[in-house]
């Protein structure tokens, strides 16, 4: 049988668009949005 095994990987990505902001830009200062293949990534380590 296959073991299971959790992954932080929605933890961490919720983390990051919690308490991430843009450093510099246009956008300076709004909130990082992952796109869906970065929460994927994350979600793989």
């Amino acid at each position: 049988m296959a073991r299971r095994w959790y992954s932080y990987g929605p933890d961490v990505a919720a983390w990051i668009e919690e308490n991430c902001v843009l450093p510099s830009g246009e956008h300076i200062g709004r909130p990082l949005r992952l796109m869906p293949w970065q929460k994927d990534w994350i979600n793989e380590l």
